[in-house]
């Protein structure tokens, strides 16, 4: 989980803190990556292998967009004096073969303790590049690890091919049947099983009928000696069951199925090795590998309880055909349509979700009020950053559709935002529907006010996609409920930038009205 609440308050109730900086570098769980561990630390007492210069930190802005629930990577940099040998072994290794582009790297502060355990985790990272400043001054710039996803932070797999794509070998591998399939058939036997596996258990692969239509049968096994996918059942995904003679085409897909953060979860931990926590379940090219102690797994299972249907359960189940090379952009698109995304917060991953702004269910425990603010507050009383606002928003997944419609009287305008389930959800559609437009409606049918603050602290642990407790009598606005001012309500956090040196967080809110009623517009 995130930074525990007592040393939180004890971070909060100070405007600038005297820090001690460490810089991490390391691989992932697998021990898979590029460069090797090296430290960079402002105390010397703990040895590092290049002195950290812990005013140098600078931090950029992390982002959330509304209404397409894209989140905005940023990222930090750091300074660092240079030994005088970049290839002598120190502080875990020679600099220059350590610390590459690509290599995995946290962000640590500390309050003089000598020791990195007591280090308190701010940043996870990816090194973008490293900037020579002078013969002895170097600038090492990091993206937010959000951007490692773009691929897998490895150059190889474990079998040495040299693939960064997402179910590399997993999906798309393309064979014959062997011997004939007819419809309600257990198993499937085919020339090569190759690159068919199970995730979690089942796996799925697509066959072509006899009438020339493809089709989707999942498979509980495989069977290397007799080249047999087992368990095999057939109807899914749109699809019908329907005999297949010998020679007809049979490709290999990667199948994700379960709650949509619970799949994201394995996606994140998977080393195809079973060691890195409890859903390391995915073969090794279909997971990141990032170590679990860096993935927040309270709030991830917090956002899997509060993401559920009144009645049944939210489940998708994903199959995908080919390899991915961008997997932060193919997961994005995936979760934007649910209203979820991953964020970094708290020095760790982790998810945030679309919630109804005017009774969201998780809410940060930081609450934002007048003597936090360090100079007087901007209001857009209609967010530039947001270009239409939408006479209808809809949910639509292969069985229908459920949507909210209202007017509304202010321009550009158009007609209907849609969310497209239909690829994924396959299960209890009407109530996952119902989930997902009482979650996300208001975001399209509404232009909310952005007010941009400067609050005190630089530890407030508030994320984009969080939603945290306003009160300002210094704030105006165009809602019925709030024209002399915000009293305890719930803000929308699109957007956060801490300074850690000056002991300050530039945040910006969204606030949106509680009715159609309460809104001049």
């Amino acid at each position: 989980m995130g930074w525990d609440n007592a040393r939180k308050s004890a971070l909060l109730a100070a405007n600038r803190i005297p820090l001690d900086v460490a810089l991490l570098v390391s691989r992932n769980a697998s021990g898979g990556g590029v460069g090797d561990e090296f430290l960079f630390a402002s105390d010397r007492r703990l040895s590092p292998g290049a002195y950290l210069d812990p005013s140098s930190v600078s931090i950029q802005s992390a982002a959330v967009s509304v209404p397409d629930f894209r989140y905005q990577a940023g990222g930090f940099s750091v300074e660092i004096n240079l030994p005088g040998d970049l290839s002598a072994s120190r502080g875990g290794g020679a600099l220059m073969e350590a610390v590459r582009r690509g290599s995995l790297c946290r962000l640590l502060v500390g309050f003089g303790s000598g020791d990195l355990a007591d280090y308190l985790p701010y940043k996870l990272g990816v090194i973008n590049n490293i900037k020579l400043l002078s013969s002895v001054r170097a600038r090492i710039e990091v993206y937010d690890v959000v951007y490692a996803l773009r691929s897998r932070p490895t150059p190889e797999l474990s079998s040495g091919s040299p693939q960064t794509r997402l179910f590399h070998g997993l999906a798309g591998e393309e064979t014959t049947l062997s011997a004939g399939y007819t419809a309600g058939a257990t198993t499937v036997t085919l020339t090569s099983v190759t690159g068919f596996e199970t995730f979690n258990g089942t796996g799925v692969a697509k066959l072509t009928g006899n009438s020339g239509a493809p089709f989707y049968v999942k498979f509980t096994g495989v069977n290397t000696g007799s080249k047999q996918l087992t368990g095999v059942t057939a109807g899914f995904f749109g699809t019908s069951d329907e005999n297949a003679a010998s020679g007809n085409e049979a490709v290999s897909c990667a199948y994700l199925s379960g709650h949509p953060v619970t799949v994201l979860w394995r996606l994140l931990s998977s080393t195809g090795a079973g060691t890195n926590g409890s859903q390391d379940v995915y073969p090794e090219a279909a997971g990141f590998g990032l170590d679990q102690t860096w993935l927040d797994l309270h709030s991830i299972r917090e956002w899997t309880t509060a993401l559920t249907p009144a009645s049944g359960s939210l489940s998708i189940d994903l199959v995908v055909e080919e390899p991915v090379e961008d997997g932060l952009h193919y997961l994005g698109a995936i979760l934007a349509e649910l209203g979820i995304w991953v964020v970094q917060s708290e020095g760790q991953l982790s998810v945030r979700a679309a919630q109804d702004p005017s009774s969201p269910a998780i809410e940060a425990a930081v609450s934002v009020d007048d003597s936090m603010l360090l100079d007087f507050p901007t209001v857009d009383l209609y967010d530039p950053q947001v270009p239409y606002q939408y006479n209808r928003v809809e949910v639509v997944s292969a069985s229908g559709t459920t949507g909210t419609s209202q007017s509304a009287s202010v321009l550009p305008l158009r007609d209907t935002l849609s969310y497209d389930l239909s690829a994924i959800v396959w299960s209890n559609e009407g109530e996952v529907r119902t989930e997902v437009r009482n979650r996300i409606d208001d975001y399209g049918l509404y232009i909310p006010e952005r007010i941009s603050l400067t609050i005190r602290g630089a530890f407030t642990g508030l994320t984009p996609g969080d939603f945290t407790r306003l009160t300002s009598g210094q704030i105006r606005s165009r809602f019925r409920s709030a024209l002399s001012g915000y009293s305890d309500r719930s803000v929308f956090v699109a957007s956060v930038q801490e300074n850690l040196i000056g002991g300050y967080t530039e945040i910006q809110l969204l606030g949106y009205p509680l009715s159609r009623s309460d809104d001049y517009a």
